[in-house]
């Protein structure tokens, strides 16, 4: 009888080791936390910077740009900044964001999906980021950064689309431009009268948007161009 107790102390006790590794293989966060598992979805509104009080614009400006989860707490609300910190190029986007809460704290997870293969972005250090609110509480948070997702592959240019962004790369002549749509492929479109007078002001390597007239067998006729500034690439 004490070698059959005997034996199953020590069933128990390997069994207890088992299931302590496995759980220590879950990476921590930077606090030495867990990630959660489960939990409940935490409700919070995502608003542009023109939408922030007054009072609160300073403290955007000097935390959007530096990566990591910056908040504050205004009267009842809580504002929040998730920041994916610099990137070299536009066409980052922090997505699949989420906020779930476990035990009184909040887990803030999410991803950050880089431009795709090819794709025409503005050459310049941008600051991805999004602007939460929420009802403010003693919830403590529990961060441990995005996930930086891989590139998705390039989607095949198709001309009948009937719009295009790209880089204006100079006149051909008096009635039509060439265009590069992406780093492989220019290509040369006419303009109409009023695509002409829209044309006034966009100089070569500006970054544009176009909508065009597909015509078969000849260059598509641009209907409207325009410039495309820093924070609409």
């Amino acid at each position: 009888m004490k070698i059959k107790r005997l034996l199953q102390v020590l069933l128990a006790v390997s069994l207890l080791f088992v299931f302590t590794a496995c759980d220590d293989a879950v990476a921590p966060n930077e606090n030495g936390e867990k990630p959660a598992e489960g939990g409940v979805e935490v409700e919070y509104q995502v608003i542009t910077e023109q939408e922030l009080p007054a009072e609160l614009m300073d403290w955007y400006l000097e935390n959007y740009q530096n990566e990591g989860l910056h908040m504050i707490v205004l009267e009842d609300t809580q504002y929040i900044i998730v920041s994916a910190g610099e990137r070299p190029t536009g066409g980052y986007q922090i997505i699949n964001l989420s906020l779930k809460k476990l035990d009184e704290k909040i887990y803030v997870t999410g991803e950050v999906q880089p431009p795709a293969e090819g794709d025409m972005v503005i050459q310049a250090l941008t600051y991805p980021n999004v602007l939460l609110t929420r009802a403010a509480d003693d919830s403590q948070f529990v961060y441990s950064g995005l996930t930086q997702l891989e590139p998705e592959a390039a989607e095949p240019y198709e001309a009948s689309e009937g719009s295009a962004y790209g880089i204006f790369t100079g006149m051909i002549d008096q009635n039509s431009i060439e265009i590069q749509l992406t780093p492989e492929e220019h290509r040369a479109f006419q303009l109409t009268d009023e695509a002409k007078e829209q044309l006034v002001g966009i100089e070569e390597g500006d970054h544009i948007y176009i909508e065009f007239e597909p015509i078969e067998g000849q260059q598509n006729r641009i209907s409207y161009i325009e410039k495309m500034s820093l924070l609409e690439q």
